[in-house]
């Protein structure tokens, strides 16, 4: 018995180990980012501004007037918002907006989707530099376009934008500000720093409208995100951090939220996990180092579980054997240091410290959805995985 524990121990804490060692890295990382010199502007480029829109999604309103009131010439940007089974009422409000609204009712509807029903179907002769993805409960600033221009003129074709939520006074929206900016600051700032292509959100990503319309048909898995980027990685294609352009986002107001987010992305990450481990070594002996580092990023511990299992040891090995805890605090601290290294001054106020006592709550919630929720295992496991794999 003890040396099946001993063994779970060391096993544990070096695949724990190696999460936190690569969070830490680009921890460090994010504060060697450098900002993007734009140079001079020498002509407007042409925007394809798509966003999505259900019955719930309550905040479209907001952002689609945001976009409107963006300093930039009308017809050098055209903005889509893709409906699905909406409602009478809501189609008439939408209507009434100078924007292109598509409509679809799709039981399946997701942003792949959408965005693929948007390239077969909007008719229109315009020519476009890029496309731009926009979430429906995000606004951005009038000098919006502007700045994504400059971007574009200097040269860079593929970006993410930061996407950057506005805080409220509850628990739940801190928690999820802090964590976005903490993946901002490791998979966008510290990766880019370091040379390597940014990771993908979902919403501000910019890229090329050609390109994106030749490959948009060959994304045929349930997480477009990860799609996308193998598809990029193939092509050895760069695609940058531009930290200094925004996008505001409402936060979430609940845990169940968070959780709930949480237990999507853990049921797309199981798996891509066994569609890409194998890949991992032949990534590494051929030193190819953005590919090597994507594989790791999307088969590494999630960062809720791995802290749930630092938590759990620190608390149950004192009672088994101390000294055996002694290895689980030091690592405690250091992924504590990482991921402090990693949040924006900004977003520490005086609600911060009191909102970090739900954390561990979200932690022990996403853990039971990783381990213990078999509905979710059952799911994947029955039908055939599309996990995007490079």
């Amino acid at each position: 018995m003890w040396i099946i524990l001993n063994i779970l121990d060391i096993l544990l804490f070096a695949i724990v180990t190696l999460t936190v060692t690569y969070i830490l890295f680009y921890s460090f990382s994010s504060n060697r980012y450098q900002r993007i010199d734009t140079g001079i502007i020498r002509k407007k480029g042409r925007f394809l501004i798509v966003t999505t829109c259900t019955t719930y999604d309550l905040n479209i309103d907001e952002t689609i007037k945001s976009l409107l009131k963006v300093d930039y010439e009308t017809k050098d940007y055209d903005i889509v918002v893709v409906g699905n089974k909406l409602t009478p009422l809501q189609s008439i409000k939408l209507a009434q907006y100078p924007v292109h609204l598509i409509r679809m009712q799709d039981d399946n509807f997701n942003r792949n989707r959408a965005h693929q029903y948007v390239i077969q179907n909007f008719q229109n002769m315009k020519i476009y530099d890029q496309i731009i993805f926009i979430d429906p409960n995000e606004t951005v600033s009038a000098d919006f376009l502007y700045e994504v221009n400059k971007v574009l003129q200097s040269g860079i074709r593929f970006f993410q934008l930061h996407c950057r939520t506005i805080q409220n006074p509850t628990s739940a929206s801190v928690i999820s500000s802090t964590m976005g900016e903490i993946n901002n600051s490791i998979f966008r700032k510290g990766h880019v720093a370091v040379g390597l292509p940014s990771a993908l959100s979902p919403s501000g990503l910019v890229i090329d409208y050609d390109w994106y319309k030749r490959n948009s048909q060959n994304i045929d898995s349930e997480d477009e995100v990860k799609s996308l980027e193998a598809m990029l990685l193939k092509e050895k294609i760069f695609v940058d951090y531009i930290d200094e352009i925004c996008l505001y986002s409402r936060p979430v107001s609940k845990s169940a939220e968070i959780v709930r987010k949480r237990k999507r992305w853990v049921k797309n990450q199981i798996p891509t996990f066994f569609s890409n481990l194998k890949k991992l070594l032949p990534a590494i002996l051929n030193w190819n180092m953005s590919l090597s580092d994507k594989i790791f990023q999307w088969i590494m511990v999630p960062r809720m579980i791995m802290m749930g299992i630092i938590i759990i040891m620190s608390i149950l090995l004192p009672f088994i054997y101390f000294t055996m805890v002694l290895k689980w605090w030091a690592l405690f601290l250091i992924v504590t240091f990482a991921f402090a290294l990693a949040t924006p001054d900004y977003i520490v106020d005086s609600n911060w410290t009191k909102s970090m006592l739900l954390l561990p709550v979200l932690i022990f919630q996403s853990a039971y959805n990783l381990v213990l929720n078999n509905g979710i295992a059952k799911k994947i496991f029955k039908k055939k995985s599309k996990a995007p794999s490079i």
